[in-house]
């Protein structure tokens, strides 16, 4: 069973922007399963995601994701 998998049997739910299942401070993973944390949504409509692997590292900045691409990439925690 992938990670994917036991994440959504878990509790874990794809991002619904339209629902909005996802706010500021919620866990998140990507399809890649690095895992991180939502830390903000732009005026623009983009969301900058904070990955676990880079909070040691300050020079690396959140990365942005467009609307569309961050729905279809992303779960978040529901647990």
């Amino acid at each position: 069973m992938s990670l994917t998998a036991r994440l959504l049997a878990g509790g874990w739910e794809a991002v619904n922007l339209k629902k909005g299942n996802v706010k500021v401070g919620d866990n998140i993973v990507n399809r890649n399963d690095l895992f991180g944390t939502l830390v903000k949504i732009t005026k623009k409509g983009n969301y900058l995601v904070q990955f676990d692997i880079d909070w040691d590292r300050p020079e690396d900045k959140p990365v942005k994701f467009a609307a569309d691409e961050f729905e279809s990439f992303f779960l978040v925690d529901k647990r």
